[in-house]
């Protein structure tokens, strides 16, 4: 476009639907203009199939980079794969433009544009290590929901720090789980945009029809319908757990004090210590993924005289009697019971705890490994009738089990005083 009609810088910036029809001659869906144009630094498109998820992704980059100087936009997706996808969008929508986008460096990860912008695309990976150390403006995520908390919490909000920029997600709802929901959706803060693959023009009858015939009830209303799922298997309903927190719940550490504990057995195991008054209220979470055996030992040791303890319930699956001898040196035979998690054994705990919250005698922080832990526990049959609990692929259950044999002595067999309750 000449000069004279192009509209000034001040605009392009402003109006994403401007910037398309301009630069590719596209105009806009009312969806993706209504994720572009959020007026807000924390935004999310949660979608359907095909709606044109990762198109938006790509123009949404491009136009804060081109219209941005000397700001960083990185968009990332889990896997290479996807980012590499991501990348050719980039590539392909600056490949239609009908003017120069002042290319100074183009490679297979990196765009750089002639006002000092750049565009980054790479994977986030299991852990983040592939994009940790970048300072970003504007980050995009696609494919949000599959995406580690650790890496929004750990690495991609910290990179936001020294610039207040924006943080920008756009998936598939994947269950009621992870940053994408607990974090995004569920917030007052963020602006969401919400779009059923059947709302979006570039979908026709057909294909919603032949997904309505192939794809289960759950699936399709996930896929299709893009709404946040609760799977038939979850042990701990979402709103059984949502119930029992109270966050200004008062937590007394010398009543009655009961300590759901997992000491980490190695690799990237966490230990967790976690108090429970005498009135079922959860207090201060201790937790960490460095501690040794003993340093967690230890650290029991310090909390059973703070709390006043009488008892200390281990989980020795896995580790066996050493880790139970070990407290019992720190702490004291009379106070440490160790327990083997069987089938029957973890059923019978995750029982009393689900009927312990159900009838509020267990108030939970607001904790969101606590309540991410909970909640995306799975149970499933076994050959013999029995009912066998545990974390998806991915997951860890440390927090849970912790809190189940705590519950357990807190109900049951801890009526003569404090308890203190390990998982291991």
């Amino acid at each position: 476009m000449s000069n004279a009609t192009t509209p000034d810088a001040a605009t392009l910036r402003a109006d994403p639907a401007v910037f398309a029809d301009v630069a590719f001659g596209q105009r806009l869906f009312d969806y993706q203009l209504e994720y572009l144009d959020a007026d807000s630094d924390r935004k999310a498109l949660v979608c359907g199939r095909q709606v044109g998820k990762t198109e938006v992704c790509a123009l949404d980059g491009l136009h804060y980079a081109s219209t941005h100087g000397d700001v960083t936009v990185l968009i990332t997706a889990p896997t290479q794969r996807q980012s590499s996808e991501l990348f050719k969008r980039v590539k392909d929508l600056i490949g239609r433009a009908e003017h120069d986008w002042g290319i100074e460096r183009s490679t297979q990860t990196i765009v750089e544009l002639a006002n000092g912008s750049r565009i980054i695309c790479l994977p986030s990976g299991s852990d983040g290590n592939s994009i940790r150390g970048y300072t970003a403006d504007y980050i995009i995520v696609d494919e949000a929901a599959f995406v580690e908390d650790t890496v929004f919490t750990s690495v991609l909000l910290p990179m936001l720090a020294t610039t207040d920029g924006t943080l920008a997600l756009a998936s598939t709802p994947f269950g009621k789980r992870g940053f994408l929901y607990e974090e995004a959706y569920q917030s007052d803060d963020w602006h969401v945009t919400e779009v059923a693959s059947h709302d979006s023009p570039l979908v026709d009858d057909g294909f919603v029809e032949e997904q309505r015939s192939t794809l289960s009830e759950l699936e399709y209303r996930q896929e299709i319908e893009g709404e946040f799922v609760e799977a038939a298997d979850t042990f701990f309903p979402r709103e059984l757990v949502a119930g029992a927190i109270d966050p200004d719940a008062t937590f007394r550490g010398r009543n009655s004090v009961t300590l759901g504990v997992d000491l980490a057995r190695h690799g990237h195991d966490r230990t967790v210590i976690l108090p429970v008054d005498g009135d079922g209220v959860v207090g201060p979470i201790h937790r960490s993924t460095d501690w040794s055996l003993s340093e967690g030992a230890a650290r029991v040791a310090s909390l059973v005289e703070e709390y006043d303890v009488k008892r200390v319930v281990v989980d020795e699956t896995g580790v066996g009697a050493g880790a139970v001898e070990m407290l019992e040196a720190d702490v004291g035979r009379a106070l440490v019971e160790g327990v083997k998690f069987t089938i029957d054994r973890k059923q019978s705990l995750y029982n009393s705890l689900k009927a312990a919250l159900d009838e509020g005698n267990v108030t939970l922080p607001d904790d969101r490994l606590l309540r991410q832990e909970l909640t995306d526990l799975e149970y499933e049959m076994t050959r013999g009738g029995k009912t066998k609990i545990g974390h998806p692929d991915g997951g860890h259950d440390d927090h849970p089990d912790a809190l189940a044999l705590a519950v357990d002595g807190f109900t049951g067999r801890s009526s003569s005083g404090d308890v203190l309750a390990f998982q291991l």
